[in-house]
């Protein structure tokens, strides 16, 4: 398989991964406890890499560059908070939508920190996929929700994450990244889950167990595809998550989409479709 076709694979993996994640999350609701979460979620990431790598577990914390993992990680951190409060205050293909709006600052970002080739297509495609959030956002109706700004901030913290990310994995194993990522956040949420701790309920414990699993896979599928492919060629395809979050939050949550979001989300769709389909393309031509 063309390197390029495996990248995009392994980023649909991906989002299709988070996408479960976000609807567990929202199944549990607004009495969710962010530092449980967090240290179940570190716990099973912890256990899926010692699964994984085995006698090997421990020499994935050895790195030349501990700086940049510990700002991935408290970056991974301060999402994960706002990660959980728009799905639990927003339908889910409106919060999906919301958090793509950080593409635009990722391909921003990939050509002025990562030094990486952005194509004039590429550029157009990302800013007509940003027309699409406006029109989703709305800023000064009715229908705009203070949701919708930590929606925005997620975006933008997501972008440092995607830089961040491949910035690290021109030197750094996957697991590592994910070894360290996991100590960041249990270091953080460890001590908050001592003063906000609650028994939770059968249901909702496995819930998180749910998250857990589903987040630290996904995370692994993600960092994978940032390894083959550019920051600002892999982010186009996470837009096919739109279509997944809204399937489930109709089927699952009976959330209807009003006609300004879906028309965004369409725009958004369509414009990460042309890029997807062409980078492709090209990588497919590289490798002749």
């Amino acid at each position: 398989m063309p390197t390029g076709l495996r990248a995009f694979a392994l980023a649909f993996l991906a989002i299709l991964l988070f996408a479960m994640e976000a609807a567990f999350a929202k199944a549990i609701g607004t009495g969710i406890d962010l530092a449980q979460i967090g240290v179940i979620r570190s716990v099973i990431q912890f256990a899926f890499l010692a699964a994984v790598l085995k006698r090997g577990f421990a020499a994935s914390f050895r790195t030349e560059r501990p700086g940049m993992h510990v700002t991935r990680g408290l970056l991974s951190v301060t999402g994960l908070a706002a990660y959980f409060y728009i799905y639990a205050h927003l339908p889910m293909a409106t919060a999906t939508v919301l958090s793509f709006s950080g593409v635009l600052f990722t391909t921003m970002l990939a050509q002025t920190v990562l030094k990486e080739a952005v194509g004039w297509r590429r550029w157009s495609a990302t800013i007509i996929g940003f027309c699409g959030i406006l029109i989703v956002v709305r800023p000064g109706s009715q229908a705009f929700e203070f949701a919708m700004l930590v929606g925005i901030y997620f975006a933008l913290n997501g972008a440092g994450i995607n830089i961040a990310t491949k910035g690290l994995t021109r030197t750094e194993r996957t697991a590592t990244i994910m070894a360290w990522i996991a100590a960041i956040t249990l270091i953080v949420a460890l001590p908050i889950s001592a003063f906000t701790f609650a028994m939770p309920s059968a249901y909702s414990f496995w819930l998180m167990v749910c998250i857990g699993v589903s987040g630290t896979i996904g995370q692994f599928a993600s960092v994978a595809a940032y390894r083959l492919a550019d920051v600002s060629a892999i982010a186009p395809v996470l837009y096919f998550r739109i279509v997944i979050a809204a399937a489930i939050g109709y089927f699952v949550f009976s959330e209807v989409l009003d006609a300004a979001t879906i028309l965004g989300s369409a725009i958004v769709t369509l414009s990460a479709l042309y890029i997807t389909i062409r980078e492709s393309r090209l990588a497919r031509e590289r490798e002749v």
